[in-house]
């Protein structure tokens, strides 16, 4: 059996460990995670070496009201779920009156990529450090899809 090196990623030159490598179908990337918390997007291009597109601290992330994520980032993986838009650290009057937009984006996402589509890699779920999980767009990283606290 034969082996090709399809392409040899090279993490930035500060990183100690990498803790997640993902190659993403839907924009045709590959997903990188640092033991940092460093995100790390590379496309992959026609010679051996694939060219890093993007570097996303955990601080370079905001949520709706474009204010920056406080928490690092412990833990990543795809979702094959596609989760409601909704940031419960952003819960007020405002939210509860917005429960009709949040539906209809979510309908909009299921309408948009249905499970058929194959399309299963759209968000990449974020563990954080002190118990949230976020979601992010693949191709819109730096804001906060949505966000879900968790408490003991």
């Amino acid at each position: 059996m034969d082996s090709k090196n399809i392409s040899t990623i090279y993490p930035p030159p500060t990183a100690k460990n990498v803790i997640f490598l993902g190659y993403c179908m839907n924009l045709d990337r590959i997903f990188l995670m640092l033991v940092s918390g460093t995100i790390c997007v590379y496309r992959i291009n026609q010679s051996d070496t694939s060219i890093l597109e993007k570097i996303l601290e955990s601080n370079m992330i905001k949520d709706s009201n474009f204010k920056n994520l406080n928490q690092t980032i412990t833990s990543i993986c795809f979702s094959e779920t596609i989760p409601p838009k909704f940031d419960v650290d952003i819960y007020n009057e405002a939210s509860i009156s917005n429960v009709k937009l949040i539906n209809d984006a979510y309908e909009e996402q299921l309408a948009k990529y249905p499970p058929e589509s194959g399309k299963i890699d759209r968000f990449l779920a974020l563990g954080l450090s002190k118990g949230s999980v976020i979601f992010l767009e693949v191709d819109k990283i730096d804001y906060i899809y949505a966000r879900f606290s968790f408490h003991r």
